[in-house]
């Protein structure tokens, strides 16, 4: 079995990263038109209107056409990167034990396809047009959500049913969480993009006027994530001012940025006056319970889980008391590393963990080789979504941008290493 910590210098692609086989004009403009769609469509920005399911149709019907054309490419990357597909087959593994087989079968073969896609687009494209599609397909749901506030075609505001609970903005998302996410994701693909084109003036300027939207969406966690993001210019600027000093004082502000994030996100009770209504006990975070509940369940099932998403599933008494005292559309432990241990045990965990780490391992060998503000952002994005999926389930869910995120930027860092010999 391949070591995918090791890099062969053998590579299909030309420097860009592009097929040097690509003959058609029409193609090479399809692709990254494609690619925008992916990233719009894995935004939850479509969640609320019931095309999704139309639209990932279309979206597997034309990968399935691109896949043919660069089966040997794909074939080739697939080689040094199962450990990507280790997760989703033990996911369509657990319908043999799941509580919930239909529901667990049929979204695993969606992560496995959605794993499938991130490894054609990490193979396919170069990495500053995957930032510049990311742009795109991310800004479409938030630009929409913003005019939507001045020509509303969709309920922007979540208004709670008890006196006294909170007022946040959605825009055209269905949780606050998921367009906190996004305009995370958009921030920071725009402050690679301005870098990388000399525009980061206004790139920045933009992501700023982002703060307002981010605040009006009340979610503490991106808040915290968006921060972190910002400081990526100055890591930049570090990066080449301080050549012998680059590494070290990367690791100092993300150890500090670790610490901080730890320190206030774990004392953040999003839902207490939620437990509140209902006559709980507010000491505990919302989080805190969740968590209890999702480690009692694994430790009953330690080995193996409960099946892939079966536990939402199932309508165990203790998942609706759950959904009733804290959201009526719960469907989540709010931790990614708790969600994997109670569908698929220790041994998706393990697969888990060994995705994020060699993930996140290529990325830093692809930074500290080139130094180029790609391999940053790429960086920026797997080290904080680890610490991210403490709070909140990312990197599991099919047709998720943070988990098609991961695997694309396994992939590419891979590559970018190939063409560093």
């Amino acid at each position: 079995m391949l070591n995918p910590l090791v890099v062969s210098n053998k590579s299909s692609h030309n420097e860009d990263g592009i097929r040097s086989s690509e003959s058609s004009t029409t193609l090479r403009w399809f692709r990254p038109l494609l690619l925008t769609l992916i990233f719009f469509a894995s935004s939850e920005a479509i969640a609320r209107f019931g095309i999704a399911t139309y639209l990932w149709g279309s979206i597997y019907v034309m990968f399935v056409f691109f896949t043919i054309r660069d089966f040997d490419s794909i074939i080739a990357m697939l080689k040094p990167n199962w450990f990507i597909l280790a997760l989703p087959l033990i996911t369509l593994l657990s319908v043999f034990w799941s509580s919930a087989p239909e529901w667990s079968l049929r979204a695993s073969l969606q992560l496995i396809f959605t794993s499938l896609i991130g490894i054609w687009i990490g193979s396919t494209f170069p990495p500053r047009t995957i930032f510049q599609t990311l742009c795109l397909g991310t800004g479409i749901g938030i630009l929409a959500s913003v005019v939507n506030e001045f020509i509303p075609f969709t309920k922007g505001y979540h208004e709670g049913e008890y006196i006294g609970a909170e007022r946040f903005f959605l825009g055209i998302f269905n949780q606050k969480n998921a367009i906190g996410k996004i305009i995370d994701i958009l921030s920071l693909s725009l402050i690679v993009v301005g870098i990388a084109s000399r525009k980061s003036i206004v790139t920045i300027t933009i992501v700023l006027l982002l703060w307002n939207t981010l605040i009006k969406a009340k979610s503490a966690s991106t808040m915290l994530i968006y921060l972190f993001f910002l400081t990526l210019p100055v890591v930049w600027w570090i990066v080449n001012r301080i050549k012998y000093r680059a590494l070290f004082a990367l690791f100092a502000w993300i150890t500090f940025l670790l610490l901080l994030l730890t320190a206030v996100a774990s004392s953040i009770d999003f839902i207490e006056q939620g437990l509140n209504s209902l006559g709980k006990d507010s000491t505990l975070t919302g989080r805190t319970y969740l968590w209890s509940v999702g480690w009692k369940t694994f430790l009953q099932h330690p080995l193996l889980g409960v099946g892939y998403q079966a536990f939402w599933q199932e309508g165990a008494s203790t998942t609706s008391q759950m959904i009733t005292a804290v959201l009526d559309d719960l469907s989540g432990f709010h931790s990614a590393y708790v969600e994997v241990l109670v569908a698929t045990g220790l041994l998706g965990f393990t697969a888990f963990l060994y995705m994020l780490v060699v993930t996140l391992w290529r990325c830093a060998r692809w930074f500290s080789l080139v130094s180029s503000v790609e391999s940053l952002g790429a960086l920026f994005f797997v080290f904080s979504t680890i610490v991210y999926g403490f709070f909140d389930v990312v990197v599991f869910r099919q047709h998720e941008i943070y988990f098609l995120l991961i695997v694309i930027f396994a992939v590419v860092s891979y590559r970018q290493l190939q063409f560093e010999g």
